[in-house]
């Protein structure tokens, strides 16, 4: 399944601390780590299967609490 292009991950805030997602840490990603990957993390953590979101390549397993 192709997702449309999104932004990477650059100092974006992420919050969602409800959808099982650390808060109050600062984590540092490769360079070019999609933040739809951030976003595919918060949709399965609310109990979402999706396969992707956006441009994702995963989730963000380092915000899964």
């Amino acid at each position: 399944m192709i997702c449309p292009r999104s932004v990477a991950v650059e100092r974006q805030p992420v919050t969602g601390g409800g959808a099982g997602i650390k808060l109050g840490e600062n984590i540092i990603v490769p360079k070019d780590t999609p933040l739809c990957n951030a976003w595919l993390a918060l949709l399965h953590g609310i109990g979402v299967n999706a396969e992707c979101h956006g441009d994702s390549t995963g989730p963000l397993k380092q915000i899964i609490s």
